[in-house]
């Protein structure tokens, strides 16, 4: 039998630093390359791949016990070297705020943020330096600072208190908040929300839309869009109080539900009764001219 000298096979670890190139054939590919990657992260030397962590992961090791494993609302912190990202999920009593972790493999519970209501819609606004918690209009509003410390703002009226809130947008150095009503309120200029205090006249700084208002939105400098259930009007912001001037956008068109209402560059898209639709082309829409989709 004769024996093999030359060109036997060796084992090696391949390295994979080149990451995926889906561009060129197969089998003009780099040696360190690899057509697809799915779900998949390269390490540092390239040596090994590693599943990518996602909701499999994150529902098996981190969701609360007894949760319906739905997610109510994603909210991001970023002021200078904070990078923070938060959730709402509910579990059979409560909705419990949570931070991801530094490792990005599980979820802690944020003290102060683990009774609010159960099921109801999250919205997250983030300010200059904190994170606005708005859970569906049934709880009061709460702050998060960069250093995770909870703030619990208060619903008085007349004690400088917000309203509690539904929806809402930082704009212009303020803070504005829809109320279950669709009524329109908005901070002080430039607030603390460090703690509870006088940072809202609930009578003086609230602005009552045509109908009802589902989502505020801040678009191009000093203009603030307030889609309504069945009308958009904007308000313009430049300068003091008394000099803003709101007007109408559309008179028949509105937006479905919150939260559907994005920029987009130099523009903004929302979701309307007659699918989704571009701002810009609604404002004279009379031929359904700004739809760029099917109904929904």
């Amino acid at each position: 039998m004769p024996s093999i000298n030359r060109n036997k096979l060796v084992e090696e670890v391949r390295s994979y630093a080149g990451g995926q190139n889906s561009a060129d054939e197969p089998n003009l590919i780099a040696a360190n390359q690899v057509s697809l990657i799915e779900n998949g992260l390269v390490d540092a030397d390239g040596t090994k791949i590693q599943q990518r962590l996602g909701l499999t992961t994150f529902y098996a090791e981190a969701a609360p016990s007894g949760s319906d494993a739905r997610v109510y609302g994603l909210g991001r912190l970023k002021y200078n070297t904070t990078q923070a990202l938060y959730r709402s999920i509910s579990n059979a009593t409560n909705c419990i705020i949570q931070k991801l972790d530094a490792t990005l493999d599980g979820w802690t519970n944020v003290t102060g943020l683990t009774t609010l209501t159960k099921e109801k819609s999250t919205e997250f606004i983030q300010t200059i330096d904190y994170l606005l918690v708005l859970n569906g209009g049934s709880d009061n509003i709460f702050s998060i600072s960069t250093a995770n410390a909870v703030a619990d703002l208060g619903s008085t009226a007349g004690s400088g208190h917000p309203p509690k809130g539904v929806a809402g947008t930082w704009h212009d150095g303020r803070a504005w908040v829809t109320d279950t009503n669709g009524a329109l309120y908005y901070s002080d200029a430039l607030p603390d929300f460090s703690a509870s205090g006088d940072k809202w006249d609930q009578t003086a700084q609230k602005f009552t839309p045509r109908t009802p208002c589902l989502q505020p939105m801040t678009f191009r400098e000093h203009e603030l869009v307030v889609y309504g259930t069945d009308t958009i009007e904007s308000i313009n912001t430049l300068g003091p109080q008394e000099n803003w001037e709101a007007a109408i956008y559309n008179e028949r068109i509105g937006i479905a539900a919150k939260r559907t209402a994005k920029n987009t560059g130099n523009d903004q898209i929302f979701l309307a009764l007659d699918g989704f639709r571009l701002l810009s082309r609604t404002q004279f829409d009379t031929v359904r001219n700004g739809v760029i989709s099917e109904n929904i």
